[in-house]
C-alpha cells in the first residue's frame, strides 16, 4: 500500500457518503412532490365540488332575480371572491410546482456530477492499484536477486558450507 492510498479512500467514502445524503435529499423532495399533489387533487375535487355548488345557487337566484336582486348581488360577490382565491391559489400553486422542479433538477444534476466523479475516482484508483502491484513485482524480484547475490557471496567466503573457512 502507498502512502496516499488512505486519502483516496476517504475521498471515496466522502464521496459515497454525498451521494447517499443527495439521494436522501431527492427521496424527501420526491415525498414531498407526490404528498403535494396528492393534496392538490384533493383541494382541486373540493374546489369543483364548491363550484358546482355555488353555481347551484347561482341558478336558484337567477330564478327569484325580480323578487331577491340585493340576494343575488351578494352571491355574485361571493362567486368572484371565490374565483378570485381560486386564482391565487392555482396561481401559488404553479409557483409551488415550479420550485419544486427547479429543485428537482439541481439535485438530479448533483446525483450525475457525483456519479461521475466517482466513476473516475475509481478508474485512476484500478489504474495506481496496477501501477503499486507492478512496483511490488519489481521491487520483489530486486530484493531475490540481492537475496541470491547475498547467499552465493556468503556460500564463496565459507567454502565447504559448514560455516569454516578452510584455509
Amino acid at each position: 500500500m502507498t502512502q496516499d492510498q488512505p486519502n483516496r479512500l476517504d475521498r471515496i467514502e466522502a464521496t459515497q457518503a454525498v451521494h447517499s445524503q443527495i439521494l436522501n435529499e431527492l427521496a424527501v423532495a420526491h415525498r414531498e412532490l407526490t404528498e403535494f399533489s396528492v393534496q392538490q387533487a384533493q383541494r382541486t375535487e373540493e374546489r369543483l365540488t364548491r363550484s358546482e355548488q355555488l353555481a347551484q345557487q347561482n341558478s336558484e337566484a337567477i330564478a327569484q332575480l325580480v323578487t331577491a336582486t340585493n340576494r343575488n348581488t351578494a352571491a355574485i360577490a361571493r362567486h368572484d371572491e371565490a374565483l378570485t382565491r381560486i386564482e391565487e391559489q392555482t396561481r401559488q400553486n404553479a409557483e409551488n410546482m415550479s420550485r419544486l422542479e427547479q429543485r428537482m433538477n439541481q439535485l438530479s444534476e448533483l446525483v450525475t456530477t457525483s456519479t461521475t466523479e466517482t466513476i473516475q475516482l475509481v478508474a485512476r484508483q484500478a489504474v495506481q492499484a496496477e501501477r503499486d502491484r507492478q512496483a511490488w513485482q519489481e521491487d520483489r524480484q530486486t530484493w531475490q536477486a540481492e537475496i541470491r547475490r547475498i547467499w552465493e557471496y556468503l556460500e564463496r567466503q565459507t567454502g565447504n558450507g559448514n560455516g569454516r573457512s578452510e584455509q
